[in-house]
């Protein structure tokens, strides 16, 4: 038994591996496709959608790699940033802060272009590439922007928070955050043969994953105004479900 959870764990992980995949098909057979036929008139409609594809890109990942419980937390992490970038850009004067986070991400791959550049590569190009960064980094300037290494100059603490997310981001961003860096928690059954496959963790793996889906799919759902939000919250449900069978002291 671990952390007193007495159900049968492979049976309750088959059934949220199920979902997790059923929540990628709904991606591309209704989500997607309702999505596609919306009239994206504005920036913002834009830079969400992208962010949307970006996600059911992961999502495609996550159900490939479903038995790897850290990798599937560092995917359900780009799900959960790519959520809140879109609500922050959404929340205030969305046009100027999608505008600000394409023109940050223009100019952070010409900085590493210009870093990547071999001493060989012509004047001209050098020329060219610096040319581009200053502009970038005018246009971020008229934005009153400082930071080189957040598009919004904020955390995405910070972001969370101004989003009503912060719960959110202090359980599943920092579980999420544990298993892309070197935390010795994560790394001591892999010089430890007698430290087992925490039996916990192959549930909230599948959990967190699950949950970052359905917020990003209820935000694309609820802008677009694509009527899904009932076929999301039976997706809750029947995770809902599954959770209610296990059992916790």
């Amino acid at each position: 038994m671990i952390f007193g959870i007495k159900l049968n764990i492979n049976q309750a992980e088959l059934k949220l591996l199920k979902l997790l995949k059923d929540i990628n098909h709904f991606y591309v057979d209704k989500c997607l496709d309702s999505v596609e036929t919306c009239k994206l008139s504005c920036l913002h409609d834009k830079v969400l959608f992208v962010l949307f594809l970006k996600s059911y890109q992961t999502s495609t990942a996550m159900s490939q790699i479903s038995e790897y419980d850290e990798e599937l937390l560092m995917l359900a992490r780009t799900i959960f940033e790519n959520y809140i970038n879109a609500k922050y850009i959404l929340k205030n004067d969305s046009e100027k802060m999608a505008k600000l986070f394409l023109n940050f991400g223009k100019m952070s791959s010409i900085n590493l272009l210009i870093k990547m550049s071999p001493a060989s590569s012509s004047k001209k190009l050098l020329l060219r590439l610096k040319m581009l960064q200053s502009e970038r980094v005018a246009e971020t300037k008229s934005f009153e922007i400082t930071s080189q290494y957040n598009w919004s100059c904020k955390t995405l603490k910070y972001m969370a928070e101004s989003v009503g997310c912060l719960d959110e981001y202090d359980i599943t961003y920092n579980l999420c955050s544990m298993s892309i860096h070197s935390c010795s928690v994560n790394l001591k059954r892999y010089i430890l043969p007698e430290v087992e496959k925490n039996d916990q963790l192959k549930i909230l793996s599948k959990l967190i994953s699950i949950n970052n889906n359905l917020m990003m799919l209820e935000l694309v759902s609820e802008h677009f105004n694509l009527g899904l939000e009932n076929d999301i919250k039976d997706f809750a449900n029947v995770k809902k479900s599954i959770v209610d069978t296990l059992s916790f002291k």
